[in-house]
């Protein structure tokens, strides 16, 4: 073959491989659209499971009392155990039916390449190398409040309680200049935080209980924008979407509501878009694919939205009433949940 005939055999297949590719995403978002997936398990531990994250081919699984279970998609096994500090018989109070958790169940999980971290119910933060050397054990707050996580590149942000704290990623390792990793950034907020979010370029979100919404910086922690009634309820789930100019929140009674803001609008002038409702706490909310918001609550169920209109789409019930996260992939491919007692189950909505 020569070299225009291999030329045109290569642009020839790049274009049937960009068609395909464009056929997959086609049948994604309509597969979102109209709630078609096929469902399977996807993780079976040996625990509750609390918490899931989906990071490429693999799943970690937050457990009540065994700490974080790394899986390979399809796995049967986990490959890797983090274990978890703290006392597995003792009971801190919790925001499901059930009132209360072991304080080492994990209620939080980020992960950015290199590092996992995980919040824990009795108010403390861990990160471990991906080899699982523990790097941080920290209480961030003593009132045995529910810790969460988020992590945006090197920089680590961990609420529990009143409290906010940051650390950067890379001096969490003792350096050869000193014995002991550098000290946090740390700052107290005006009520108790119930969820943690990536916010707008260079900032987090954080929900609080009496109904306040704020954005931060991930530099300073100083505040951005603050919404103190954005809900009657504590605010137990936040989306922010940098590229729709708006946010989703949700609160403690199942009320879910999408705004028109950013991280420069002043709180009073958050435009309410659309609210609905589901019959319990509002645990996670994320985006799926064919545009839609994707929310789970303490109503045992996980129900899709448009996201421009809030037209109900479909939902999917049987969980449990411990349902506490769900993962979406970046290309809507798959989604993970948990609430089904010990089981992970994963929804395929492409072919």
């Amino acid at each position: 073959m020569d070299d225009a005939s291999f030329s045109a055999a290569f642009r020839k297949r790049a274009q049937e491989v960009e068609q395909q590719e464009m056929e997959r995403r086609v049948e994604i978002e309509k597969n979102w659209q109209e709630g078609r997936a096929d469902v399977k398990v996807g993780a079976v531990a040996d625990d509750w499971v609390r918490r899931v994250i989906l990071v490429d081919d693999e799943l970690f699984v937050g457990t009540a009392t065994h700490g974080i279970q790394r899986y390979a998609l399809g796995g049967d096994q986990p490959r890797q155990v983090y274990p978890v500090t703290g006392d597995p018989g003792r009971s801190v109070p919790a925001d499901h039916l059930a009132e209360f958790d072991p304080e080492t169940s994990v209620t939080s999980i980020a992960w950015n390449g290199r590092c996992l971290f995980a919040g824990l119910a009795g108010g403390r933060v861990h990160a471990w190398k991906e080899d699982g050397t523990l790097l941080l054990d920290v209480v961030v707050s003593s009132s045995t409040r529910p810790c969460y996580v988020y992590v945006h590149d090197d920089t680590l942000i961990a609420a529990a309680g009143e409290a906010v704290m940051s650390w950067n990623v890379d001096n969490l390792e003792p350096s050869e200049q000193s014995e002991q990793p550098l000290e946090p950034r740390r700052i107290e907020v005006n009520g108790s935080v119930h969820s943690l979010a990536a916010g707008f370029d260079g900032s987090f979100a954080i929900g609080l209980d009496d109904g306040t919404v704020e954005l931060r910086s991930l530099e300073r922690l100083a505040l951005l924008s603050r919404h103190p009634a954005a809900h009657r309820f504590a605010v137990s789930a936040v989306l922010v979407l940098p590229q729709m100019q708006g946010l989703v929140t949700g609160d403690a009674a199942g009320n879910l509501v999408s705004w028109r803001a950013d991280a420069a609008t002043p709180g009073e002038d958050w435009e309410r878009i659309w609210q609905r409702e589901h019959r319990g706490r509002v645990v996670a909310i994320s985006q799926g694919g064919g545009e839609t918001i994707i929310s789970a609550a303490l109503d045992s169920s996980i129900r899709a939205w448009g996201l421009s209109s809030g037209k109900p789409l479909f939902a999917i019930p049987e969980h449990r009433v411990w349902l506490g996260s769900l993962s979406i992939s970046p290309d809507y491919s798959l989604m993970a949940t948990d609430g089904r007692d010990n089981a992970v189950y994963l929804y395929r909505f492409s072919s």
